[in-house]
């Protein structure tokens, strides 16, 4: 993750904690990861 985890609230790093393992469980290549967190929330196809 491209930011600093000290900065968000507990349910932004939940939220981000959500968001990586789904990432990883996809098999998404790493790059992806800062393309989503640059929107500023979880994104949803």
């Amino acid at each position: 993750m491209y930011l600093s985890i000290q900065s968000l609230t507990e349910l932004e790093q939940a939220t981000l904690n959500a968001m990586k393992e789904d990432l990883e469980a996809t098999d998404l290549p790493a790059s992806t990861t800062p393309v989503v967190v640059s929107y500023g929330g979880p994104i949803h196809d």
